[in-house]
């Protein structure tokens, strides 16, 4: 019986060193400059819209519409997209700021959107080109200017990323929630 006990405390032990080890190599490779997690949250995802550009979501207050691999020269609509459409050429987006949760207590850093920030985007991808910010009237003004169809409607994100391969109509998502973001006004 004591030669099982010892046994046992020895095999405990010995896992109990492994453990250590590998989680401080791990503590360590974490602590290296560039690290990354092998891979995104299982609520990021990034969608085809038009030309090089797609819709990319890192967390819930980082959703940009960019082409892979741009730069700061390159055109793009900045965080928080919250709705977008495309007719193939021009993408369309809403997009509101964030701001701080806890505004009385600077020690809280939790972000919420800011629904009086709301504002909207026109991208042209042949160009490129991007007109916005821009409030709602001038939003409609300008659609209007480039011919780009009132039936082309605003979606969330998501819908985009639900749908494989580049959007053949738009038809069948336009009513669909983002299950991560409030709806569009």
């Amino acid at each position: 019986m004591k030669d099982l006990l010892h046994a046992t405390l020895k095999a405990v032990g010995i896992t109990l060193v492994i453990f250590l080890l590998f989680g401080g190599w791990v503590t360590w490779h974490m602590s290296k400059e560039g690290f990354s997690f092998p891979g995104p949250g299982h609520q990021d995802y990034s969608a085809y819209l038009a030309g090089d550009y797609s819709v990319y979501r890192t967390s819930p207050f980082e959703i940009i519409i960019a082409p892979g691999g741009y730069n700061n020269g390159t055109p793009i609509i900045p965080s928080v997209v919250t709705a977008c459409a495309t007719d193939g050429r021009y993408i369309l987006a809403q997009r509101q700021d964030t701001r701080q949760a806890f505004r009385d207590d600077p020690k809280h850093t939790w972000k919420e959107m800011d629904p009086e920030s709301t504002n909207y985007w026109i991208l042209d991808t042949q160009k490129p080109e991007v007109f916005g910010p821009l409030s709602n009237g001038d939003f409609t003004a300008k659609r209007r200017q480039l011919g780009i169809p009132d039936s082309i409607k605003l979606i969330p994100p998501r819908a985009f990323a639900d749908m494989h391969g580049p959007p053949a109509s738009l038809e069948n998502v336009k009513d669909m929630p983002d299950p991560f973001l409030p709806m569009p006004k």
